[in-house]
């Protein structure tokens, strides 16, 4: 056995009695506001850290508000395309605890307080656009750009223009 390998199996096991004591503690504090940090961001939701107590637990994306998330991992953030609503990686948060499992260490939250309406850094520009993140357009105006079959037509329409010119038409 090597040092290396022991010595992250030791600060793994170290973790997940952390996170299960955290867990148990917490259990006594459901729907209780903490105050936190984005400190993962995923197309499945946030991992946020609270302050207090240095615990983690996940916000579904299910839970955030009602809106179609695109995740940018290049920029760590969720953005609702509707709403615009960014969830950024550390930026701070207020969540609520749902539910915890002192079996795992695991902890189930939700954004509240102002953190529902979006949670990002103030002051900090990670530059590009969010254009891309613009809701799907529908019936005539599907040509521009966000609508969800643009290329699908396009490509449609050059495998007609091929065909036409193979058969003399164009």
């Amino acid at each position: 056995w090597s040092s290396d390998v022991c010595s992250s199996d030791l600060a793994e096991a170290e973790r997940n009695t952390v996170d299960r004591f955290a867990a148990a503690y917490l259990q006594d504090h459901i729907n209780e506001e903490f105050s936190g940090r984005i400190r993962g961001v995923t197309l499945a939701g946030l991992f946020v850290e609270l302050q207090d107590t240095g615990a983690d637990g996940f916000v579904p994306r299910r839970s955030l508000p009602d809106d179609y998330y695109v995740h940018d991992d290049r920029r760590h953030v969720l953005v609702g395309a509707n709403s615009g609503r960014k969830y950024r990686l550390g930026a701070e948060v207020t969540v609520k605890i749902k539910s915890t499992n002192d079996a795992t260490g695991s902890m189930i939250m939700e954004l509240s307080g102002e953190s529902i309406g979006g949670a990002d850094i103030p002051g900090v520009d990670f530059g590009g656009s969010y254009d891309a993140y613009i809701p799907r357009r529908r019936g005539r105006d599907r040509h521009k750009r966000g609508y969800k079959d643009n290329d699908r037509d396009n490509r449609d329409r050059r495998d007609d223009d091929r065909n036409d010119r193979k058969i003399g038409r164009a």
